[in-house]
């Protein structure tokens, strides 16, 4: 008897964090002067969020450039677009 393994809802692929990624970097856009006056500890430089969002969008860029189908690769991605953010 052949069994096809049906494809489980609860599996998140690349595509499906990369999606998500996105939509993180995109919030993080419209909220960052939030996230700029939280940061009081230990200097109140007032920069968190927008160090935040530039790095986010250097990962955005890389994983736009590489487009990544599996999870080593939006792996790869993630970290070296951060890299290349900080």
């Amino acid at each position: 008897m052949l069994v096809v393994a049906k494809k489980s809802s609860n599996i998140i692929s690349a595509q499906d964090l990369s999606r998500a990624f996105t939509y993180a970097t995109d919030w993080l856009g419209v909220y960052k002067e939030e996230v700029n006056a939280l940061n009081v500890y230990p200097v109140p430089d007032g920069d968190t969020g927008t160090n935040m969002y530039l790095t986010m969008q250097s990962v955005r860029r890389q994983l736009n450039q590489e487009l990544p189908k599996s999870m080593a690769k939006f792996s790869h991605a993630i970290s070296y677009g951060s890299l290349l953010g900080a």
